[in-house]
């Protein structure tokens, strides 16, 4: 067991015993960071709305974390008649009313409300501290034995935070560096002590010194862990992320599928074209936010296995986002054109082309097996009711009235789509494999595309069958040159 000895107890001062005592108010006057992600789980609440409201909820709580320290203040000061000197009470009508503009903008400007509740904190703790060092002796330790005991459990919570954390970046990178969990270890014996000591009312003193060690040791395991597994521990919170998102997005994806399919089996095409848009803004919106996220994840050239793996997952991740976004964009194009076909057989491709990559993330994010797992049995199931689906409703006899403007819309889709990913195949940023099943599947919706202009008067479909043929064949010729197979 780790011990203090007499030395470091001589160098703690009675301003010391102070700084404890008002060590629990200043946490409170800290904005709080995310040290790590939580397991990934699917989610059905919107991206924005549930932060919005969480940051509000924290605003409000640190509102009233100075009012009651405020209060404290008063109450103290009354109870042992302590009277508060004319410049300190300045101070705290000053709090108050900063206090008072806070609550007044928290729902509508909560970062602003947030820095006003901070400044009025950091108004009212001198006037606490200068009544807390003129309350009686007696009561001043008995403040001083709550203040320690509740420091031991702020202590003790936050070492079984990094603990998570450790978990967490083991689960996904491997063993972290093991002073880390000593120096956790060593933490929570000391608070054992200093639990002790509290327990059968002895030194509280000692039992503050030994608080503040365990803290010190807390920190070193944090620092320790920060600098030995840092860059990977980064990268792996936005693989994390980016599993979020295409959990999510691939949910909705299945969901999507099977209620267009409906729809469309019910001739509500207008119906299925607003469902359908509602999936493409959302996985546009999920793009978005994982290209933000990779865009400040930088990879060595030298990179370890553990890093491979991860800027792995995000490759992944980035690619099965931008088959939803693409191929709903593209069905969604082909329904307003009338041409059911099309949209069908794009979002029979968009599963294809997604199943085999949900495949190759399970072997590779192991950490999230479980979900992915659930994630690939459901879009097996949405893939035999798109089976079934075809087999009731075969889609040679749907057939809708075809606007050629609206067709050249949708080629003009597949054709940047082509381009965009032979540019990004080209720069390295889109593997080959990828490469070849955006390829694939956009080879297929030019078919059916063809296949439809077929049926058209030849002096109309002309230009546009023209077209389409020079975009297969470029296609079959970026095909020919990859030398991966998929």
């Amino acid at each position: 067991m780790a011990g203090i000895n007499g030395k470091a107890l001589k160098v703690i001062s009675a301003a010391s015993l102070i700084v404890l005592i008002v060590a629990s108010m200043l946490t409170v006057l800290a904005p709080v960071t995310v040290t790590a992600a939580s397991p990934t789980i699917p989610a059905t609440a919107g991206p924005e709305n549930g932060d919005v409201s969480k940051r509000v909820k924290a605003v409000e709580a640190l509102i009233n974390s100075v009012k009651r320290l405020i209060n404290r203040t008063l109450t103290l000061a009354s109870q042992y008649n302590i009277t508060i000197p004319e410049n300190l009470s300045k101070r705290l009508d000053a709090a108050k009313e900063l206090l008072a503009n806070a609550s007044s903008i928290a729902r509508d400007e909560p970062k602003k409300a947030m820095w006003l509740a901070i400044k009025a904190g950091r108004l009212v703790l001198p006037v606490y501290v200068y009544v807390v060092r003129h309350l009686p002796t007696e009561v001043k330790e008995k403040i001083l034995a709550r203040r320690v005991s509740a420091e031991v459990n702020v202590t003790e919570s936050a070492i079984r935070r990094l603990e998570n954390v450790v978990k967490w970046v083991e689960n996904r990178i491997g063993n972290v560096p093991g002073p880390v969990q000593e120096k956790l270890n060593e933490a929570m014996e000391l608070l054992d002590q200093a639990k002790e000591l509290l327990a059968n009312e002895t030194n509280v003193k000692q039992a503050m010194a030994l608080v503040i060690k365990a803290r010190h040791e807390l920190g070193a395991a944090y620092v320790t862990l920060r600098h030995e597994a840092g860059r990977v521990w980064h990268v792996a919170v936005a693989a994390d992320m980016a599993l979020r998102n295409v959990v999510m997005s691939t949910v909705k994806l299945a969901m999507g599928i099977n209620r267009t399919l409906t729809l469309i089996g019910s001739n509500q095409t207008e119906e299925a074209v607003i469902a359908l848009t509602k999936l493409h803004n959302y996985a546009h919106h999920m793009l978005v936010r994982i290209k933000i996220m990779t865009s400040h994840v930088k990879v060595p050239a030298n990179a370890s296995p553990v890093m491979s793996n991860m800027t792995k997952v995000l490759e992944l991740s980035k690619e099965i986002l931008s088959e939803i976004n693409a191929s709903t964009g593209q069905a969604v194009a082909a329904l307003k054109a009338g041409d059911v076909n099309t949209a069908i057989m794009v979002l029979n491709t968009t599963l294809i082309n997604v199943k085999p990559a949900i495949t190759e993330l399970l072997k590779t994010a192991r950490w999230a097996h479980g979900i992915l797992l659930h994630v690939k049995v459901m879009l097996e199931h949405v893939d035999k009711n798109m089976k079934t689906w075809l087999r009731k409703h075969p889609i040679r006899h749907i057939h809708l009235p075809i606007v050629p403007g609206n067709i050249v819309t949708l080629v003009k889709i597949l054709e940047n789509r082509v381009r965009a990913a032979k540019t990004a195949y080209e720069k390295g940023k889109l593997s080959c494999e990828a490469y070849a099943r955006i390829l694939k599947g956009t080879d297929v919706a030019l078919r059916n595309i063809l296949k439809t202009l077929n049926k058209l008067p030849e002096k109309v479909a002309k230009p546009l069958v023209e077209k389409v043929q020079n975009l297969i064949k470029l296609v079959e010729h970026e095909l020919g040159q990859l030398k991966c197979k998929v």
